[in-house]
C-alpha cells in the first residue's frame, strides 16, 4: 500500500521511490458536493445522470463534465476537456438563447510514453508504436503548450521538458545495467 506521498518521493510500503511526477490512479470517490445535489438523477455509482447535451436529468441548469458525468466516454482527462468545450459552447448559446449542439462521445486519443524514445500512440482505428510514437507524443506535448502559452514560452518549456534530466538519466543507465545483468550482457 501507499502509505506517503512527499514533494519528491512516495513511500510504497517499506520502499521509498523518489520521482518528479506522480500519478494517482487509486479510484474515485464523488465529490461531497456532487452527493448533496437535490433534484439531480444520479447513477448507482453517484455520478450524475446526464442527458445528450451534458444537462444534469432533473435540472436544466446543472451540467456535467468529466468524472462526474455519467456519460459512456467519461473517464479520463482528454474526455474531460472535449466536455468542457461542449459544455462551454452550449452555455454560450443558451446565454444567446440559441439552439443547443448534441455533444458527440469523443474518440480518445492515446499517448503513452514508455521509457526514453519510445511511445504507444493510437488515434482512431491507428496504432503506432516505438520512436515514431514518441515523435508524435512530443508533437502532442507541444500541440497542448501552445494552446495555453505564448508561442515562445510553450517552445521553450517543450524543449527543456524533452531533454532529460541529469537524474532521469542516471536512473534509467542503472535501469538498463541492471536488467542486462539478468541477461548476462554488459551495457
Amino acid at each position: 500500500p501507499v502509505l506517503a506521498n512527499e514533494v519528491r518521493s512516495v513511500v510504497i510500503g517499506h520502499q521509498r521511490e523518489t520521482t518528479e511526477t506522480l500519478i494517482w490512479t487509486a479510484g474515485l470517490k464523488v465529490p461531497k458536493l456532487i452527493e448533496s445535489l437535490r433534484g439531480v438523477e444520479k447513477l448507482r455509482d453517484g455520478r450524475i445522470a446526464v442527458d445528450g447535451y451534458l444537462r444534469a436529468i432533473g435540472q436544466q441548469h446543472v451540467w456535467g463534465v468529466g468524472d462526474i458525468a455519467g456519460s459512456p466516454d467519461s473517464g479520463t482527462a482528454q474526455i474531460a476537456l472535449h466536455q468542457a468545450d461542449s459544455v462551454a459552447d452550449n452555455l454560450g448559446r443558451w446565454l444567446a438563447k440559441q439552439h443547443l449542439i448534441h455533444y458527440e462521445l469523443a474518440r480518445p486519443r492515446l499517448a503513452m510514453p514508455i521509457g526514453a524514445r519510445f511511445a504507444i500512440v493510437r488515434l482512431g482505428r491507428f496504432v503506432i508504436t516505438g520512436w515514431l510514437g514518441m515523435v508524435l507524443r512530443h508533437a502532442a506535448d507541444l500541440r497542448y503548450l501552445l494552446h495555453i502559452l505564448p508561442f515562445w514560452e510553450a517552445v521553450a518549456i517543450w524543449f527543456v521538458r524533452n531533454r532529460p534530466c541529469p537524474d532521469c538519466r542516471v536512473q534509467l543507465r542503472q535501469m538498463i545495467g541492471s536488467q542486462s545483468a539478468l541477461f548476462g550482457r554488459q551495457v
